[in-house]
């Protein structure tokens, strides 16, 4: 699974397995985010009927940050916690690894 910011598409599952120990730490203290609650928030992304409604959980939205913090992070980009936070709710979007909608997004790595 990816998620999208701003069409770049960043891989989900390296961004987070593969995120270092002192990146692990950082999201934790900064932000109160660690994997586990990560994890819990797309287990919340399955049950929810419109997106919009991730909008109404405060925790959610920590852990999105979070998440675009680490995918950033593992795709090599200087980002901080504040540039993570700045992304508008519009410009995000998850995609298989398999959905051919995903031809017309960006590589952050070319």
């Amino acid at each position: 699974m990816n998620i999208v910011i701003s069409g770049v598409a960043y891989g989900l599952e390296d961004s987070i397995s593969k995120a270092t120990l002192g990146d692990l730490y950082l999201l934790k203290v900064k932000l109160g985010v660690s994997v586990k609650t990560i994890q819990g928030t797309f287990q919340k992304f399955g049950e929810l009927e419109d997106a919009v409604d991730l909008l109404d959980d405060a925790d959610a939205l920590l852990n999105l940050q979070g998440i675009i913090w680490l995918s950033r992070r593992k795709a090599g980009e200087d980002t901080s916690f504040e540039d993570a936070g700045a992304v508008s709710f519009v410009d995000l979007a998850f995609e298989d690894d398999d959905d051919e909608a995903g031809a017309d997004v960006e590589d952050p790595k070319a």
